[in-house]
């Protein structure tokens, strides 16, 4: 509720100086501009996973690492005190 809210003002105020201006395309244009700028942050979002997975596959192990050989178990010596 609240974002359409604030959505209807925003096209209100896009609108706005258009009516006052007696300018149809100005609303038009806001709007094209608006979506032009959010397919530029998708393609550079989409770009960044992108790159992000192929550091992800270039410099991660395919395999876990060898464990080193487990050590014989040390048999220490228990003293009794008397």
């Amino acid at each position: 509720m609240a974002s359409s809210k604030r959505l209807g003002k925003t096209t209100a105020l896009a609108g706005g100086p258009g009516r006052q201006l007696k300018s149809a395309p100005l609303p038009d244009s806001v709007r094209v501009a608006f979506v032009h700028g959010m397919d530029v942050a998708l393609l550079v979002s989409a770009g960044i996973a992108v790159a992000g997975i192929v550091l992800a596959l270039a410099f991660l192990p395919w395999r876990p690492a060898p464990q080193a050989e487990a050590e014989p178990a040390r048999q220490e010596a228990h003293v009794v005190a008397r």
